[in-house]
């Protein structure tokens, strides 16, 4: 009978911890999916290494799907466009002026893609160190998201 009565205790005792741990990732500010994530982060960092490397898989591979997903119908999309476009050129619907197409193609692309992303190279070089940060404190994790999202788009 003790023994029912000290797992009954423990197993309440685990309960109250994992109701504590969850309000302490969704912590005072729950509309802040930045505090969710730190937070669910911090209680990912003390678990097994195994158990990090599978959460980071889990999320790699459905990053992978979804990305792989997308891409197929932004592909389909793209070839009917352009198929569509085709067609209405040639039956005389639409008038291109390739000349003008062409002096765009050949202007300063890279002027046009730092305009575009609005972004110096400077705050590039933060965001990649920001980045690699992250992969060196969290090595389970990323190596496990880097190898879902080789499975899933390898599938």
């Amino acid at each position: 009978m003790s023994n029912v009565a000290t797992l009954s205790s423990l197993l309440s005792r685990e309960r109250s911890r994992g109701v504590r741990e969850m309000s302490n990732i969704l912590g005072t500010d729950r509309g802040s999916v930045e505090t969710v994530v730190d937070n669910s982060l911090m209680l990912l960092v003390r678990q097994p290494p195994l158990r990090q490397f599978g959460v980071g898989m889990a999320a790699g591979w459905l990053s992978g799907y979804v990305f792989v997903q997308v891409s197929r119908l932004a592909a389909i999309l793209g070839g009917c466009s352009a198929l569509l476009i085709w067609g209405a050129h040639s039956a005389g619907f639409i008038d291109i002026n390739w000349n003008r197409i062409q002096g765009i193609t050949n202007s300063d692309t890279a002027l046009q893609v730092r305009e575009l992303t609005g972004r110096t190279l400077q705050e590039r070089n933060y965001v990649i160190s920001q980045i690699l940060q992250f992969c060196r404190a969290h090595v389970f994790v990323s190596s496990g998201f880097a190898t879902g999202v080789t499975i899933s788009v390898m599938w």
